[in-house]
């Protein structure tokens, strides 16, 4: 099994899943014998050369502060650009794109980590800006898989259900991922309470771009909390461009009607109330560079949407 942590910083630990830690995003080695989550990787020549990128696709268990097994995996997948023209993506099966705007140069890569339940996927290309489709397998999340059954102390249960994980990117030196740019969300479902415990993380200065009302969270309830808790907020339109860039959020995003917050959150943990609009079936975290323009979204799964109150 490669040892990698989630993308949780070290005083966030006690409340974030993670695998035993060492280096982030290194290019795995052969997983011990028995692990029936293998890594898998393939080196692809484009279109005329105008594509050569390698890919990595992992799942491995996740480990609660303890050290032990929590039930769920971390599924790990790697882009990186070998090629000595720039190199934007979409990975659709895993809900994840390199925008245009500020694409893979030579030799950098990308990271995406979520953690629920996962299966291979043995047809999952990759879709890169200047060619066709590129043939690669994936760990593609298993319906229903972000559920655990917690008790509420009298007795009875309830299902909390959670998702998350963490997009960054970089560069690879011998071997090693060395990172620029992250975000980490991670969002849990707690019906009895009638609340959403969320936690994010950045890392160089990016922002994260989130839209509450996604997950079923009041957009000035939201807005409020973060505020408050020291972060400079910024509100972005979904009909009009973000700051550093010229296309309109909702092209970023492919879904209109929402409207974003950008901040930059430094460990940060709060519980929102559910309000009384629904949940939609998926979640988009957005990174932005510091010049706000957008680098990449990582889809995410809303397991409470056709539960949420």
């Amino acid at each position: 099994m490669r040892t990698i942590g989630l993308a949780c910083f070290s005083a966030m630990l006690s409340i974030c899943p993670m695998v035993a830690s060492a280096e982030i995003c290194e290019i795995p080695a052969n997983d011990e014998a028995g692990d029936s989550h293998v890594p898998y990787t393939g080196e692809t020549m484009g279109d005329r050369s105008l594509v050569h990128l390698r890919w990595v696709a992992d799942a491995d268990p996740l480990l609660d502060a303890e050290g032990r097994p929590d039930g769920e995996l971390v599924a790990w997948h790697l882009i990186y650009n070998i090629h000595p023209d720039n190199l934007a993506f979409k990975w659709p099966k895993i809900g994840w794109k390199r925008e245009f705007d500020l694409p893979l140069v030579s030799g950098q890569a990308d990271c995406d980590e979520a953690f629920g339940q996962f299966s291979l996927e043995r047809d999952a290309p990759i879709i890169p800006s200047r060619s066709s489709r590129q043939n690669a397998q994936a760990y593609i999340r298993v319906a229903d898989g972000d559920s655990h059954s917690e008790s509420d102390g009298d007795g009875t249960d309830e299902q909390s259900t959670r998702t998350g994980g963490a997009t960054r990117t970089g560069k690879i030196v011998e071997g090693k991922f060395e990172t620029q740019y992250l975000i980490y969300s991670a969002m849990t479902h707690i019906p009895n309470d009638g609340v959403i415990e969320a936690t994010f993380d950045s890392k160089g200065g990016a922002l994260l771009a989130w839209a509450p009302a996604s997950v079923g969270i009041d957009f000035e309830e939201a807005r409020s909390q973060i505020k408050e808790s020291g972060f400079d907020v910024e509100v972005y339109d979904s009909a009009e461009p973000l700051p550093g860039d010229d296309t309109p959020l909702q092209n970023v995003v492919g879904e209109e009607g929402l409207d974003y917050l950008g901040f930059s959150p430094e460990s940060f943990t709060a519980t929102f109330k559910i309000s009384g609009e629904p949940a939609r079936a998926q979640t988009q975290i957005i990174m932005l560079s510091p010049d706000r323009q957008p680098i990449g979204v990582k889809v995410l799964p809303v397991p409470w949407a056709s539960s949420a109150k």
